[in-house]
């Protein structure tokens, strides 16, 4: 059960407290921290995955492949 349905259980005849209410929204707060985090890191990961991808690509020379394989995904990232 979550924290906050467990509160309103508890008090289902009165008014949620201010401490109550402060605890629910912190809980709400390091959750949604947490979950921008998470999004971030994987964004780092498929970041240095491209830049290697682009270098890679490079040093053979293949610069067709680079322009329409690895840019679009770029692109589409981006936008």
């Amino acid at each position: 059960m979550n924290i906050s349905k467990k509160l309103i259980a508890m008090n289902i005849f009165k008014k949620t407290t201010p401490k109550d209410a402060l605890r629910t929204s912190k809980r709400e707060m390091a959750v949604a921290t947490r979950g921008i985090e998470r999004e971030i890191s994987s964004l780092q990961l498929e970041e240095k995955r491209l830049v290697a991808e682009i270098k890679k690509t490079a040093k053979t020379g293949n610069e067709a492949r680079t322009n329409f394989h690895i840019l679009p995904n770029l692109i589409h990232q981006n936008f």
